[in-house]
């Protein structure tokens, strides 16, 4: 992209300066560009996860003009919902192999063998602190530092 007189310039285009016409093929040569003006254009957008695009604001000082969008944080009341959802899905996806086990004792009365309930309590204790933690969270960067975490 490009930017010039003020247009940003998204794809290569014949252009009109001063009254001479240029091929879109001018895009292709750095150093016509720079003579006619024309700056190279890039952008910087806000992180979607967690914030909604803003405002553009245009710096054109360098030798490249930057377009930033603000950045307007998402709720984060339905972040972590989204987060929780996650959570839960996860969890229900995990023990989907070890449900039958529950069911047979329920229909037959035959026991749940004990690495299988080790490993189901395992699983609850660990959905109960992650929804503990991702609860917690009231701001933003909380939420980011989170799911940029290893885990």
């Amino acid at each position: 992209m490009w930017y010039f007189n003020g247009q940003i310039i998204r794809n290569a285009k014949t252009i009109t300066i001063d009254s001479l016409r240029y091929g879109r093929e001018v895009f292709l040569d750095s150093s016509k560009l720079k003579e006619l003006g024309i700056k190279p254009y890039r952008e910087i957008r806000p992180d979607t996860r967690y914030f909604k695009q803003g405002q553009l604001s245009i710096n054109t000082s360098g030798d490249e003009v930057v377009g930033t969008y603000a950045q307007i944080g998402k709720d984060t009341n339905d972040l972590t919902k989204s987060m929780l959802g996650l959570i839960k899905k996860q969890l229900t996806s995990k023990l989907t192999d070890t449900d039958w086990y529950y069911l047979r004792k329920l229909r037959t009365g035959t026991d749940v063998p004990s690495e299988i309930q080790d490993y189901s309590d395992a699983l609850y204790s660990e959905y109960d602190t992650k929804k503990a933690e991702i609860s917690a969270m009231n701001k933003i960067s909380q939420i980011e530092e989170y799911e940029n975490r290893a885990h």
